[in-house]
């Protein structure tokens, strides 16, 4: 069976090298334009940033009971194939949802509304 909250763990590799892509382009702007872009910058990586908790903590008001974290300790409890089947299913919707209520707030703060 596999168990959701190890392939999250995984996947920090991913992540660290995501961070140190964005860490070398913005040192990249600094040494090209220290004066004028950089300051613009890390002002709009503040904004998305913003948007993108608030994103999540508008998901996670809006639907409370809902949680890919609730799914998994459910999922990793669960024997019944038909109900596990079922458990995946939502546990995508899930992570779609979210993906989607943050997309639209970081969205929206980057077109300006």
């Amino acid at each position: 069976m596999i168990n959701i909250k190890q392939v999250y763990k995984q996947n920090i590799g991913f992540r660290i090298v995501f961070i140190l892509i964005a860490a070398a382009l913005a040192t990249y702007v600094f040494v090209v334009s220290p004066d004028v872009k950089f300051p613009v910058m890390l002002y709009k990586l503040c904004l998305v940033t913003v948007s993108a908790v608030v994103g999540y903590f508008i998901d996670f008001i809006l639907f409370p009971n809902y949680r890919p974290s609730d799914l998994a300790d459910e999922i990793s409890c669960t024997t019944d194939k038909h109900h596990l089947a079922g458990l995946y299913s939502l546990a995508g919707q899930v992570n779609i949802r979210r993906a989607i209520i943050i997309g639209v707030a970081v969205l929206g703060t980057c077109i300006g509304i």
